[in-house]
């Protein structure tokens, strides 16, 4: 299937879906209506809700070595057009869309045609607040099915206009990272719990391939494909957030194509967020480990599969209302293979004229290996809008 096919069928679709949720909503408005054709049936009016954010980069410069002064000229590119929509179907039943339309960095490589370019389809799926339908025990339970964002950390879990640095921690998102992909959407089913605000978990059971794909085969070099991922999170004070995450199966770097050769991981994640009320001091910690090589050290044909731990940190202080200083540290360490050892620093500050609109200047400065010297610096002007 060319580029062009795939464009065409992820335009189409999309226009389907969008047309799909307008019939939804007239429909709904004609039931209302004066010259409704069916009496007998009543239809529940359908309340939509629009979400979206365009988000620009602009590389100012870059630099290798020592030459950290020699910046050049890098140039501009669209990093995120997201567009969603969601539906209040039915009293407890909402639907809900999402749709990233820019598609950089989204669901892989461009190994796989259409998946750096071009429309890709996120969220799609509904979610059934039970305690609507469990009488006056009303279970605080929510029900997913579709395809969705897996719940798994704190730092992906963000979406990317909510991100207090440009872009995610490398612990997930670089080939050399802990997790080492981008795909956090799936398709399957999800039931969480949450009671008041003080705790809130969910487990999930999904397909394992990554969004928009079928399984080509039952099993994936023996083992089940299906991924289990499960997440608690605690809540003791206003200003404290504490969580862990656990994923099981195997994880795609893109789409449909094992990531790790070896056999299914073990993925386990801590994390922590301290936050002063109102624009003031906040910091958060994420540790990620992967394990299932057994701590053995592997061929290095398959370095993939290496067992690996990952830290990130992130400091952010509102100098005034709209202005926030932010410091960001990654680190990955790969058992058996130091030298792809990795770390990364980050400093910036974020402008918050409004609600909608956030510009960012950021330098990032790169390593091999966890104590060694930048070998490799950036600086991004960030532009992004959002609603």
């Amino acid at each position: 299937m060319d580029t062009e096919h795939v464009l065409v069928r992820g335009i189409s679709g999309f226009a389907l879906a969008i047309a799909l949720f307008a019939a939804v909503g007239l429909r709904a408005e004609d039931a209302t209506g004066a010259s409704a054709a069916a009496p007998t049936a009543v239809a529940t009016p359908v309340t939509l809700h629009w979400t979206g954010f365009v988000q620009d980069w602009a590389v100012l410069g870059e630099a290798t070595g020592n030459k950290a002064h020699s910046y050049t000229e890098a140039g501009n590119y669209l990093k995120h057009v997201q567009f969603g929509v969601t539906a209040d179907a039915y009293p407890g039943v909402k639907l809900v869309l999402l749709t990233e339309l820019a598609g950089q960095s989204v669901t892989g490589t461009g190994a796989v045609v259409g998946s750096t370019y071009g429309m890709t389809l996120l969220n799609a799926y509904a979610a059934v607040d039970l305690s609507q339908f469990t009488g006056p025990v009303a279970l605080p339970l929510t029900l997913t099915a579709g395809q969705f964002k897996t719940h798994f950390g704190l730092n992906r879990m963000y979406r990317p206009d909510q991100l207090t640095l440009v872009d995610y921690s490398t612990i997930y998102n670089t080939a050399g990272g802990v997790m080492g992909t981008s795909i956090y959407w799936d398709d399957g089913i999800m039931l969480a719990w949450q009671e008041a605000n003080l705790i809130e978990a969910d487990a999930a059971w999904v397909n394992g391939q990554g969004p928009n794909l079928l399984a080509a085969s039952k099993t994936v070099l023996g083992q089940p494909d299906q991924d289990f991922v499960a997440n608690v999170t605690l809540t003791p004070l206003k200003t404290l957030k504490l969580g862990a995450s656990y994923l099981y199966g195997e994880v795609f770097s893109t789409p449909g194509v094992v990531g790790f050769p070896n056999k299914p991981k073990t993925f386990t994640d801590e994390y922590a967020r301290f936050a002063m009320p109102g624009k003031s001091f906040a910091a958060e910690l994420e540790f990620i480990n992967r394990s299932g090589s057994g701590n053995v050290a592997l061929p290095a044909t398959i370095t993939d599969g290496a067992d690996r731990n990952g830290f990130t940190a992130t400091l952010s202080q509102y100098l005034c209302d709209p202005l926030q200083l932010v410091f960001g540290y990654d680190m990955v360490t790969v058992y058996g293979f130091h030298s792809l050892d990795s770390s990364r620093y980050l400093g910036g500050l974020s402008w918050w004229p409004g609600g909608t609109l956030r510009v960012s200047l950021e330098q990032e400065a790169s390593a091999a290996g966890v104590s060694s010297r930048p070998a490799y610096s950036s600086t991004i002007l960030q532009t992004q809008v959002s609603f």
